[in-house]
């Protein structure tokens, strides 16, 4: 079998999986929940780096990687709304912080369902292990980025480093390698299923290029036809925001369902390999 006949059969496979697990449908549901859990989110991430003074520095440039990704062409604006969401949470009593952490969790559990969907899982984990896993997720996962981001501040700051041309190269894709790591961790953690390392490496690269594309691709389309902006005036950034969630979603998921299709094909491809050998 010819590569073009490979390639066919598995984008017919992948496009049938994707309307087998509904993908928009599932992006919708996670962009709805993303947006009710956006600010105690962030709220909980910066909480926990607040309480380590290693991280005062870092903190700004995380704020930074995460708001122009929220919205790649609106992040001042929704930076100073998100902030004045966060301020207004130190005002909340312990019953309303516990909400918070609980609309988080929510979040990484509508993520688990998706993913374990999308790859066919059947084998289910007890109620405290999944709040187990959850809570180190909210927990080590800001601690982590946190670190990396550190890290990396501190390797680009070095003399030998920043004088040469190739500082540049390293720091422009840094968000890049960022978003391969992120999306690696998310395939290969969050489902029950265990996914193996190349095709969940195979997925995250796939959607950290459709995410960069989609990045470019949503702000040149915002600028260039601005819509929202004769629609909704001054709070345009909102809906705009609402749909670069949505289109992410859709990249994320797209990627899951990617490694889960080519985990399948390569099964499948196995599978008659082994058959036509005995049949001979």
């Amino acid at each position: 079998m010819g590569i073009l006949k490979h390639m066919q059969s598995f984008l017919v496979m992948l496009w049938v999986r994707i309307n087998h697990d509904r993908l928009t449908t599932s992006a919708a549901e996670l962009a709805y929940t993303t947006i009710l859990a956006l600010v105690p989110l962030i709220t909980v991430i910066f909480s926990l780096l607040s309480a380590f003074p290693m991280f005062d520095e870092v903190s700004l440039s995380l704020k930074q990687l995460i708001y122009s990704n929220l919205v790649p062409t609106a992040s001042d604006t929704i930076q100073n709304y998100l902030e004045q969401f966060i301020a207004n949470t130190k005002k909340m009593t312990l019953v309303g912080i516990i909400g918070l952490i609980v609309t988080s969790l929510l979040l990484i559990n509508s993520i688990n369902n998706v993913l374990n969907r999308i790859w066919r899982t059947k084998r289910k984990r007890s109620f405290m292990y999944n709040l187990t896993m959850y809570w180190t997720i909210l927990t080590l996962g800001p601690i982590l980025v946190g670190s990396s981001v550190a890290v990396s501040s501190y390797i680009f700051s070095l003399k030998w480093l920043s004088d040469a041309a190739s500082g540049d190269v390293l720091l422009s894709t840094l968000p890049f390698i960022i978003s391969i790591v992120g999306f690696w961790l998310l395939y290969s953690i969050i489902p029950t299923e265990s996914v193996p390392f190349k095709e969940a490496v195979i997925g995250a690269l796939v959607a950290a290029i459709l995410f960069e594309i989609g990045k470019r691709a949503f702000a040149l389309y915002v600028t260039s036809f601005p819509t929202y902006q004769l629609i909704y005036g001054v709070v345009s950034s909102i809906p705009i925001m609402l749909v670069w969630i949505y289109c992410s979603w859709c990249i994320v998921l797209f990627g899951a369902e990617f490694a889960a299709t080519l985990n399948d094909y390569n099964r499948q491809s196995k599978d008659h390999l082994k058959h036509s050998s005995q049949s001979e």
